[in-house]
């Protein structure tokens, strides 16, 4: 039979543990990279609504965790208290200054993270990770436009990348849409990582082509559209 402070500090661990699975639980982009694929077909929410609802949620994880009496906790979950504190603490001084930084620059951004995502971690073991797959890359146009609606906030207020980044950024948006089937060259970077995983799909080859022609579709519409609109609006901000 466990005693009363082991029953506590079960309760403890396990509201930690909520805290987390709630914050991993709302964020596709980092579910896939823990493996997790409930929402395989999504990407993360840029928007200023989810930035002020990331807040609230700070705030009501910190009221939640301060009413744990810290004299009672043994040395390891102290430390677990101690760096969950800390890190909900900073996320909540730091939203002022949420736009104090640079969401593309010529080393990693949202941009590259498109194609790093579906390549590296979005497997395909099935018809249905096919379509997210396909989803995510129609979907991003929502995550592109709201990145630019970022760079616009940053823009307004003088936080601006210097201008040698631009260069780089706006490359690597445009090699994305080269290749098949944006033109007649040899197979584009998503377009090959797409087909070599069906490939290795147990279905008919008509079913395989039915999904590689529904990517392809993607990639030459709201794929190529969206990244367009984005290498504009980096254009844009190097005039300025």
């Amino acid at each position: 039979v466990r005693s009363r402070r082991q029953r506590q500090m079960c309760i403890r661990d396990r509201l930690f543990d909520t805290i987390f699975m709630e914050g991993v639980n709302r964020n596709p982009v980092r579910q896939t990279y823990l493996g997790i694929k409930t929402d395989y077909d999504k990407w993360q929410d840029l928007s200023e609504e989810n930035s002020a609802k990331e807040l609230a949620y700070a705030k009501q994880a910190l009221k939640r965790i301060q009413i744990i009496k810290v004299d009672n906790l043994d040395k390891q979950t102290k430390l677990s208290y101690q760096l969950l504190t800390q890190k909900l603490e900073q996320q909540i001084a730091d939203y002022p200054w949420r736009h104090h930084n640079y969401p593309v620059n010529q080393m990693f951004g949202v941009h590259s993270q498109i194609p790093a995502l579906l390549i590296n971690q979005h497997s395909i073991k099935d018809t249905k990770q096919a379509h997210d797959y396909i989803a995510r890359v129609k979907n991003a146009k929502v995550l592109l436009a709201q990145l630019v609606d970022q760079l616009k906030i940053r823009e307004s207020k003088g936080i601006i990348a210097p201008k040698f980044v631009f260069g780089h950024v706006i490359r690597d948006s445009k090699n994305l849409t080269v290749g098949a089937p944006f033109d007649n060259g040899d197979d584009s970077t998503l377009y090959a990582d797409f087909t070599a995983k069906i490939a290795k799909l147990d279905i008919p080859d008509a079913e395989k082509k039915a999904l590689t022609d529904e990517l392809s579709s993607a990639l030459t519409t709201e794929f190529q559209t969206c990244l367009l609109y984005t290498s504009d609006a980096a254009d844009d901000s190097l005039r300025v």
